[in-house]
């Protein structure tokens, strides 16, 4: 299997309510998953989510869990979806709020840094002769066989 195929396929096995409990061989799966791809990010924060998801009887401490989410950050450090992770590992699971938190912060500065690079990868708005930006708006398009402007 490539490390798409892993993920299309733990994804399929994903609870889709959350009354919905994860089987031991979704486990089984996920655990295989990172033995194959152990630099997949991706993979480490679904085995992550998914022994958190996972029933009583899971052969994994739920410590696990969290090491799972380190270990996607050792694989990634800018994925910030194993950041916020742990952030609500540490929130929820463990409660306490003042140890999540760095997480959280991490989290959202990366998200940042991600978006301001999408906008900087953006054409720039076009500008005229004079340099001022152009504003078109559906007037001031021609209209199809008029020849002109509407």
């Amino acid at each position: 299997m490539t490390e798409e195929d892993y993920i299309a396929e733990l994804r399929s096995r994903w609870p889709r309510q959350h009354s919905d409990e994860v089987s031991l061989a979704t486990i089984a799966l996920a655990d295989e998953a990172v033995r194959d791809f152990p630099s997949s990010a991706r993979l480490w924060v679904m085995r992550g989510d998914l022994l958190q998801l996972g029933p009583e009887l899971c052969p994994h401490p739920s410590e696990d869990a969290l090491a799972s989410y380190r270990r996607a950050i050792k694989a990634d450090p800018l994925f910030a979806e194993a950041w916020d992770e742990i952030y609500h590992y540490y929130d929820l699971i463990v409660g306490d709020e003042e140890a999540a938190q760095p997480f959280f912060l991490e989290s959202l500065r990366l998200r940042s840094n991600r978006e301001a690079q999408r906008v900087s990868h953006e054409p720039s708005p076009p500008v005229s002769v004079s340099g001022a930006p152009v504003h078109r708006t559906l007037d001031s398009l021609p209209v199809p066989g008029s020849g002109g402007g509407r």
